[in-house]
């Protein structure tokens, strides 16, 4: 498994420091997602310089999320009929700030397909940051949900097909009887 080492920017600790000295967290709201690789410049504190993704092709909304320790794991779905590699992605505060930011000229997270929702979970180390710094505030229907309608189709097929062997079989037998 490749580790993905999103990077802190500028714009996220700043927020994040406003909204400390407001008494609140700053909100982790969505996750943008994006097909240009690069690698992402940061300043000599190691916080990337970006303000936006280079070529952001959606945004989606936190379904879920954990925090183990210092690492903050967001679960998301896309599931719109863009077609593309995720090759840049962004953690993004409630007023669209990107908080942490990952790209990489030579990687892709994922392929994004038109025909099958895209899944995925990415981590975040919070190590550099004041515990009760951030929420996640996911309002995307939960992951559980995801494939409901699709288990739901599969039990009724799976319904329909022991009906029609069942039937088969008593036909089979009534010949067997009249045969007899």
């Amino acid at each position: 498994m490749t580790s993905l080492m999103p990077r802190l920017t500028q714009a996220g600790l700043a927020a994040i420091l406003s909204a400390d000295t407001q008494g609140i967290a700053a909100k982790i709201t969505h996750v943008a997602l994006g097909d240009y690789g690069y690698t992402p410049a940061v300043d000599a504190t190691g916080a990337a310089t970006a303000l936006a993704l280079r070529n952001e092709r959606e945004r989606v909304e936190i379904a879920e999320s954990t925090k183990t320790g210092a690492v903050l794991q967001l679960a998301f779905t896309a599931d719109s009929a863009a077609e593309y590699f995720v090759r840049e992605f962004a953690f993004l505060l409630e007023d669209g700030t990107p908080l942490a930011i990952w790209s990489d000229p030579d990687k892709a997270v994922a392929y994004k397909s038109a025909l099958v929702p895209l899944v995925l979970a990415l981590d975040l180390s919070l190590a550099a940051l004041p515990a009760d710094a951030l929420v996640v505030d996911g309002s995307a229907p939960p992951l559980s949900l995801l494939m409901t309608g699709e288990i739901a189709s599969i039990a009724a097929s799976l319904a329909a097909r022991q009906l029609a062997d069942l039937q088969f079989e008593d036909r089979l037998r009534r010949l067997e009887h009249n045969a007899a």
